[in-house]
């Protein structure tokens, strides 16, 4: 068998385990939200709101984005239902508005809000999986059956703002500030875009080490926070209640939590196994890695300075 048809055909079984995949996690949905007694036919049609606002992207939607959404619908229980048929040919055959889907994605965001965390995660990770899964079968970016499909820049930058979204879907501020010292290494950890197993494996371990109970509230914050990019706001408004706090500690207790914080986010940036595209395996950390613990050193630099004139030091002497 030549490459061209192995790789064929790898790429076709791909294909199935993904359809099947993407049906498993629609039946996933539902039945998390039946527990919750969200299973009347409005609130399933919001939630295929992800998927519905990737699909228009380019304008249409297309042949197979349609099949996609019809199956999640058929699976949500939709198709059995005049009233939601009605509903469900609206939402294919003509564009939602701006309004529209931020009125959709506020009522996801409301249900959401009651739901035990560990489920508000799981959920929202599977519509973020679904919308990916559409957005690959937009008809402008079909490039043959034996290698699949690819999303292109409109539906990118789609994703993009779902993936905020969704990462802003049952959010609460920080209140624990022992959460806030696990900031600077999420901030290290997303900077290129994602999270790697090490890195992950990494900032649990770090828990003990910096003060954090491991109770089911924190876990299940630091599990929302690896499984969607807090957002550079968020990161930075955290960031800056974390110099808050450290200013109003005393020099030397300030200066171990400093360089232990350092210490954890150089680490963690060696971890992730740096770019891929120098040669001889990459370099050590990335760029946007550098950056990222740079811009952490100088914050909590200024932090203790800040602190030390505050107390009486780094004063000239009169």
């Amino acid at each position: 068998m030549n490459e061209l048809m192995k790789d064929g055909l790898s790429g076709f079984r791909k294909q199935i385990q993904n359809e099947s995949a993407f049906l498993d996690n629609a039946r996933l949905v539902r039945n998390l939200l039946a527990i919750e007694g969200h299973n009347d036919s409005e609130t399933l049609l919001t939630f295929l709101t992800p998927m519905i606002e990737v699909a228009w992207v380019d304008g249409r939607i297309g042949r197979a984005e349609q099949n996609a959404i019809l199956r999640t619908a058929e699976e949500y229980g939709l198709l059995d239902q005049d009233n939601s048929i009605q509903d469900l040919t609206e939402l294919l055959t003509a564009r939602p508005t701006v309004g529209q889907i931020d009125t959709w994605w506020r009522k996801i965001r409301s249900v959401l809000d009651g739901f035990p965390p560990s489920d508000t995660i799981a959920i929202s990770s599977i519509m973020l999986a679904q919308a990916q899964y559409v957005a690959e079968l937009g008809q402008n970016r079909i490039v043959g059956w034996w290698r699949g499909y690819a999303s292109g820049r409109d539906e990118e930058e789609q994703l993009s703002e779902i993936t905020q979204r969704l990462s802003d879907v049952g959010r609460q501020n920080i209140e624990d500030d022992g959460r806030l010292k696990l900031i600077p290494l999420l901030k290290v950890a997303w900077a290129d875009g994602r999270i790697t197993k090490k890195e992950r494996r990494l900032i649990f371990d770090s828990l003990f080490d910096l003060g954090v109970e491991p109770n089911d509230e924190n876990l299940s914050k630091v599990l929302e926070w690896l499984e969607f990019t807090p957002g550079d706001r968020f990161l930075n408004e955290s960031m800056q209640k974390l110099r808050e706090g450290l200013e109003d500690l005393h020099p030397d207790e300030r200066a171990r939590q400093k360089y232990e914080l350092l210490s954890k986010c150089t680490l963690l940036a060696e971890v992730s196994g740096g770019n891929s595209q120098f040669a001889g395996g990459g370099a050590r950390i990335c760029d946007e890695e550098i950056i990222a613990v740079k811009e952490i050193a100088k914050l909590l630099n200024g932090a203790a300075s800040k602190g030390d004139e505050n107390l009486g030091y780094g004063r000239e002497a009169n």
